[in-house]
């Protein structure tokens, strides 16, 4: 049985609850994503004007589902990747584009994959996260820690600066050492952004700490930080 269990925006080793690392940016305003859910709404009802209300009103959290499972695949795979070394060549052709878009990267920026999809903990904040890569450049011999994104454009947002902060700092109190942080868009065109990002820490702190008073009664129901 594992002892490391993710449930309701906590990770549970021991039974003792760790905060997701994701789960502060929740309280940050997004407009973008705004803009999309509106968008989303609107094309549902011109591609079909007969659905009602809720009909419309789900089709945002459809897509974002569709999204959601695509950025699973596109791990699994980066995973596989790293395990066996071997190339995929027959992904379903909406994957396709993210596959090449990664594996151009992998050429272009002489990576080699140290770590991919490891969790770790941080016994001083009471927090958790699951690193997407740990690698490294070998024509520089810089290492990065990686966060992989997928999407429309591969464009990289404000808050993956503060995501990858938090994983940075658990990795040095866990003596895992990386020279930068940094950001993989991969566009669904098949090109990518890879973007080096600032160390924002004490933000994402701040963001934990308004998230934690937001949302004290489940902090109090699972017992967190006692």
């Amino acid at each position: 049985m594992k002892n490391n269990i993710k449930r309701g925006g906590f990770y549970f080793r021991d039974k003792v609850p760790y905060l997701s690392v994701t789960k502060p940016l929740e309280i940050l305003d997004k407009p973008a994503l705004r803009i999309w859910y509106a968008k989303q709404v609107w094309q549902a009802m011109v591609a079909n004007p007969t659905l009602n209300e809720q009909e419309a009103m789900a089709a945002p959290f459809k897509k974002g589902q569709e999204a959601t499972a695509r950025g699973a695949t596109i791990h699994s795979l980066v995973e596989m990747y790293k395990v066996s070394g071997k190339r995929i060549t027959n992904a379903p052709a909406p994957l396709q584009p993210f596959i090449k878009a990664f594996y151009d990267w992998i050429d272009d920026q002489f990576i080699e994959i140290l770590e991919s999809e490891k969790t770790i903990f941080s016994e001083e904040y009471k927090y958790a996260g699951t690193i997407d890569l740990l690698v490294r450049n070998k024509q520089s011999d810089r290492v990065f820690l990686v966060d992989v994104k997928t999407s429309k454009d591969g464009k990289i947002y404000d808050e993956a600066a503060l995501q990858v902060s938090a994983y940075a700092y658990a990795l040095k109190e866990n003596k895992i050492n990386w020279d930068q942080i940094a950001a993989l868009g991969l566009s669904e065109k098949g090109n990518y952004t890879f973007q080096e990002l600032p160390l924002v820490f004490e933000q994402w702190l701040a963001c934990k700490s308004i998230w934690l008073f937001k949302n004290r009664d489940l902090v109090k129901a699972v017992n967190y930080g006692n």
